[in-house]
């Protein structure tokens, strides 16, 4: 907490005194903020770091929009897709998965947390998946990650920048062949991510959302195809 009136600090410190107060001097409150470990965090993913270039192109892309149609829009920006298997719970891409994992609440269909045990579990098992998208604006790196139980969808996650673009229906497309069946549970934050397996054809049978016996999704024209690689070096 923080504020230059001492009154209003140690009004905070009697009610929290769990909570950590600054404003004595400007000095300390810097040197706290920039250097306290509350502060840090134990790994910054690349996609992390490129937030602002991210948020530059988001407004390039709404210019190039104003225009055009949706389908339009959406041809113009070359959107490419990779999705790859993830097996070792060390590197760049397992960190970034469980980061998307933990913090992901509106695009994610079951609201799942994961401890680095049962994530490193998951991946000796051949089940997480993962994918990066990139279009003419720029590269989103890894934003989302499907995790696979025993033939169905255990769970679907995606970053939000990315969202509109009918990524997520081309990944559910492309995973088709090893699935059969798709688990989705209501959180108080994920209606964004509610509707994505009717979006892909299937059909919701006692808590569960049955994979068509015909094509599980309309594939996104926009969207060059692409098969799900195997698990490659982070």
């Amino acid at each position: 907490f923080i504020d230059d009136n001492p009154v209003e600090r140690a009004n905070i410190a009697a009610a929290f005194p769990d909570i950590r107060t600054l404003g004595s001097t400007a000095y300390q409150m810097r040197r706290v903020l920039l250097w306290s470990a509350e502060t840090q965090v134990a790994h910054v993913s690349a996609e992390s770091v490129r937030r602002t270039e991210m948020v530059q192109a988001q407004i390039g892309r709404e210019d190039a929009r104003s225009n055009l149609t949706r389908t339009e829009f959406l041809r113009t920006l070359g959107v490419t897709v990779t999705l790859f298997g993830i097996s070792a719970a060390t590197g760049t891409q397992a960190a970034r998965a469980l980061e998307l994992l933990n913090k992901s609440n509106q695009f994610n269909t079951t609201g799942r947390r994961w401890t680095q045990p049962a994530f490193q579990a998951a991946l000796g098992g051949g089940h997480v998946w993962a994918f990066e998208v990139e279009d003419r604006f720029t590269k989103y790196g890894l934003v989302g990650v499907v995790v696979l139980d025993r033939g169905s969808i255990a769970q679907f996650v995606m970053s939000c920048r990315v969202l509109g673009l009918d990524v997520e229906i081309a990944v559910v497309a492309a995973l088709a062949p090893l699935v059969t069946s798709a688990a989705l549970e209501a959180t108080e934050a994920n209606f964004i991510s509610r509707d994505l397996f009717q979006r892909c054809g299937y059909r919701e049978e006692v808590g569960e959302w049955q994979k068509p016996t015909g094509p599980a999704a309309v594939w996104p024209s926009h969207i060059p195809a692409f098969v799900p690689i195997p698990a490659r070096p982070s």
